[in-house]
């Protein structure tokens, strides 16, 4: 069990090292001056399930300058969440995006360099889309965008963090800023703690379930939005999400979703893992500045902590390769004072050859002692100058490496700098059981000292999920388990068709002994409303995996190819951007009525049948779709209304029989009867000859 002394240690880290990733959007006019609408409201909404987050921001702009002027709608996107929708108004109502099979817009309008404030507020992977609307002066655009993320997580305490601090875009007063947050989780909530400084209209939790509003009127955005939870430490193991669908509704031929949340109980008895461990620093030109020091002084932080029972030594990276010492070496004082000064002595100069000093470490690790954890700490902004350069050639040279060796490696990389190449820092990472913290420059550390903390005290070792009936479960991802380590949870997700009662086995090392254990789950068989989210959960991490593939065979024309039509294929069906498609105005969005007989009829249902609209859009939990009859009609009207997937969520059905207007009311629930969750859904109405439809937003 976790010391009161130790929470408080991972609640401080994790608060210093939590990704500043997410913030209120900029419609950017011109980013080389600084040009941008005013930021008038920002209200962000977000449901989360576990530590799975949905959210949704929507802010309001005004146009202050004096001529009428089209924007670009900027957000600072984390390397953990993936887009899955925009819409705006600018006047006329609202507009939706949709996904397209085109790579995403990587500019801004600029008249020269993007300013420095705007390129450190948007971080490493910005999303920008660009508004076609001419927005009149003195005018607003609303901007609603919304993404999934996976919260950071470590011995049992979460954090959501929305960075609402907008001081490096605008200083000015915002009318009304607004957080709803709500939580349900499957693990006992221990505490729940609101840290900002707005007023906190309401906070409270019970046993599975939280839910929190704050609010600020008339004041600059100051502060952030964080909301800190603590999951019981007496309820680790394996916690089962999943939902059932009708395979008719779905875009490909398994039924079922689901996602495993695993965290084996730690030793209490043994404080960490005996390690052999590699710290590689490279200190070429490009890391010259504050990116090297950043390296310098994580590095340090990490040898100043490593446990006495260690193996370990530190390699510097440039044209060539230096060394500590020849090969692993005994943690030792002496060791420990001497790895120091090394580290201390670098300077960041030279190109950088990542394959040979690959090369150097890799090898080190043949025959290495079972019971202990093998382990590379890569300080890097990843790119690569002399030697291999490719990414495909220089993750599969790695992948020989280690397969030589016959032993598993887990590769950890801390990606240092806003230019960092952090597809290959995050597959490298991924590939080979570990991940990839992003450097926050403000306090580096305490992201050393986070990212050291999740390494330092694996739990199982080499470790692999056998099911019982072997069958049932398909799709899994990622599909080799990463090493568990204490206080982290490892996510699985995947797919399934007949549901049912499950057996899982987990088996691995354990302090150099065989470790197994089992555990029981049962797949539903209906649909589970509160778990809608494992369909895009399942889809972004298999996005990832195939990603990871891409990369690797990039040689490979025809393998790329069909990688990336999987890719864009997911992407379009389960509404996840990815860095093939993109968010785009659609050229016909529900704005006419079809014909499908062809034979001329489209005209006269176009002046027979108008769709009003819904009111109100957005609404929680009803709202009212409208229509218009313009002559004699006498039949049946089916509306149907579909969730962001295509899926069929609910029919609504009303008899015409003359000339007028007619409504229908949709109270907000599905097919089942059950509640129907926030998002953006599609309602077509189907007059028999002609079929009319819209867009309209639920929001709890």
């Amino acid at each position: 069990m976790l010391t009161i002394k130790k929470i408080n240690l991972v609640i401080f880290t994790l608060l210093c090292s939590v990704h500043w990733a997410f913030a209120n959007g900029v419609a950017v006019v011109d980013a080389a001056t600084q040009n941008y609408f005013q930021l008038d409201s920002s209200v962000v909404i977000s449901e989360v399930e576990g530590d799975v987050a949905i959210t949704t921001v929507r802010n309001v702009f005004i146009n202050t300058d004096t001529t009428d002027t089209v924007a670009v709608f900027a957000f600072p996107i984390d390397y953990h969440a993936s887009a899955t929708g925009i819409r705006w108004d600018a006047g006329a109502g609202w507009n939706q995006a949709t996904i397209i099979s085109q790579a995403p817009t990587d500019t801004l309008p600029r008249s020269g360099p993007v300013a420095a404030p705007l390129k450190s507020y948007l971080g490493y992977a910005p999303f920008y889309f660009a508004i076609p609307d001419s927005i009149p002066a003195g005018q607003t655009l609303t901007v609603e965008f919304t993404y999934v993320e996976l919260l950071d997580y470590s011995h049992g305490v979460v954090i959501y963090q929305f960075p609402n601090q907008y001081s490096l875009i605008q200083d000015s007063i915002l009318t009304r800023q607004e957080l709803s947050w709500s939580l349900t989780s499957l693990r006992t909530l221990d505490t729940l703690a609101v840290l900002s400084s707005q007023t906190q209209d309401l906070v409270n939790y019970s046993d599975n379930a939280a839910s929190v509003s704050l609010s600020a009127d008339d004041t600059t955005a100051f502060d952030d939005y964080r909301v800190l939870y603590r999951l019981s430490g007496d309820e680790l193991g394996v916690f089962a999400y999943s939902t059932y669908l009708d395979p008719a509704d779905l875009p490909d031929e398994w039924s079922g979703y689901f996602a495993l949340q695993i965290e084996p109980t730690p030793y209490d008895t043994i404080d960490a893992m005996a390690k052999n461990f590699t710290l590689m620093i490279d200190r070429s030109g490009s890391m010259s500045g504050q990116k090297i020091a950043d390296a310098k002084n994580a590095a340090a932080y990490i040898v100043s902590n490593l446990d006495t029972a260690d193996h370990f030594n530190v390699i510097d990276i440039s044209d060539g390769i230096g060394k500590f010492r020849p090969a692993l070496v005994p943690f030792t004082p002496t060791a420990k004072d001497e790895a120091l000064a090394f580290i201390a002595a670098l300077d960041a100069r030279g190109g950088t050859n990542l394959s040979g000093a690959f090369e150097e470490v890799i090898p080190a690790y043949t025959g290495a002692d079972s019971t202990r954890a093998n382990i590379v700490m890569f300080f890097s902004d990843g790119l690569p100058t002399s030697g291999i350069t490719a990414t495909n050639q220089l993750l599969n040279r790695v992948d020989e490496l280690i397969t030589a060796t016959g032993e598993i490696i887990c590769i950890y990389t801390l990606a240092i700098g806003e230019d960092v190449d952090w597809e290959f820092c995050t597959a490298l990472a991924q590939n080979h059981n570990g991940f990839t913290q992003f450097v926050d420059p403000s306090d580096i550390i305490a992201t050393a000292s986070s990212f050291y903390q999740s390494v330092r005290s694996p739990v199982l070792i080499r470790p692999e999920l056998t099911f019982t009936p072997a069958d049932a479960l398909t799709e899994l991802n990622p599909a080799v388990t990463p090493n568990f380590f204490e206080g982290e949870q490892v996510l699985v997700s995947g797919r399934y068709t007949d549901p049912g009662a499950i057996s899982l086995t987990i088996t691995g090392t354990a302090f150099g002994m065989p470790f197994s254990q089992d555990f029981n789950f049962n797949l539903a068989s209906s649909p589970a409303p509160e778990n809608q989210f494992l369909m895009k959960i399942w889809a972004k991490q298999k996005i990832e995996s195939l990603l990871f593939d891409y990369l690797l065979y990039g040689d490979d024309a025809a393998t790329a190819q069909s990688l990336e039509e999987q890719i864009s294929w997911l992407s379009l069906n389960y509404n996840i951007v990815s860095p093939f498609t993109s968010l785009s105005i659609p050229d016909n969005l529900f704005t006419g009525i079809t014909d499908e007989s062809g034979d001329g009829e489209q005209m006269a249902a176009a002046q027979t049948f108008q769709l009003l609209g819904n009111y109100p859009n957005p609404f929680n939990p009803t709202t009212t779709i409208g229509f218009k009859v313009s002559t004699t009609y006498h039949g049946l009207v089916k509306v149907k209304i579909y969730n962001a997937l295509g899926q069929l969520a609910r029919v609504l059905t009303r008899y015409v029989d003359s000339a007028g207007k007619y409504q229908l009311t949709w109270d907000g629930t599905l097919m089942d009867g059950s509640a129907a969750p926030s998002g953006t859904y599609i309602y077509m109405v189907d007059f028999g000859n002609a079929l009319l439809g819209g867009r309209m937003s639920l929001i709890k």
